[in-house]
């Protein structure tokens, strides 16, 4: 199987800011191109097949990892096959979820942190926003970049706390919360730009975009206290 994963620390020297961001955009590239093939190949009735063949992924899990079965396989959690084989309900789950408990609490030390729960708040305005104002349209590309700005936020600074703060992931955590903040300002820049086509309330617009800013300003203050961690 060919994935481009995180190397063990033990395998690699630290990395700084930059390139964890450039292992980002990497993977941003990725991302890319698994939703076109997807949106591409929709109706295909071997799609996950055909996009595992491009992306370079062995879906078989019978034969992966030298004939070990998903639920038993040790590098399940690292695995993007099996991670798509979720995605369409086809994975095979274990009985029991031996990192459930850890998730559950990891997500419940999120709301402590400022800088997720405004962002988190921040996305939901943004959406509950846009529907009152009846331009929900997964259809029209302002609202799709606003909406996925505003989501991706939350989720950025969430996958920081799960890298941690420890070593070089310090800095993971770090790029990461840079790269909510240019996801802020990507929202405010498309409500805007729903704002001059007259499809989205003027001073409702403002306030999410001075959200924006407030919201941004908390993310400062978290990377602040990330880098005195150093």
């Amino acid at each position: 199987m060919r994935r481009d994963v995180v190397p063990e620390p033990s395998a690699r020297e630290e990395w700084d800011e930059q390139q964890w961001e450039r292992f980002m955009q990497r993977a941003d590239a990725r991302a890319a191109k698994y939703q076109e093939l997807y949106e591409t190949l929709a109706a295909h009735p071997d799609r996950e097949r055909l996009i595992a063949r491009e992306m370079g992924w062995d879906l078989d899990p019978e034969s992966c990892a030298g004939g070990v079965r998903c639920p038993e396989c040790e590098r399940q959690s690292e695995c993007e096959a099996y991670e798509m084989l979720l995605l369409n309900d086809r994975a095979p789950r274990p009985v029991e979820d031996p990192d459930g408990a850890d998730l559950a609490a990891c997500f419940a030390e999120l709301r402590n942190i400022p800088a997720y729960s405004r962002t988190l708040d921040f996305a939901e305005d943004v959406h509950a926003f846009l529907r009152s104002a009846g331009v929900v349209r997964v259809d029209d590309e302002d609202v799709r970049a606003a909406l996925r700005a505003a989501q991706m936020a939350p989720a950025q600074v969430a996958a920081g706390h799960g890298i941690g703060y420890e070593g070089d992931s310090l800095y993971g955590n770090i790029a990461l919360c840079k790269r909510a903040l240019r996801n802020l300002a990507a929202c405010a820049e498309a409500l805007g730009q729903l704002n001059l086509r007259g499809l989205a309330d003027a001073s409702g617009v403002a306030c999410l975009r001075a959200r924006a800013d407030e919201a941004g300003r908390v993310i400062e203050q978290w990377i602040a206290s990330l880098r005195e961690r150093r």
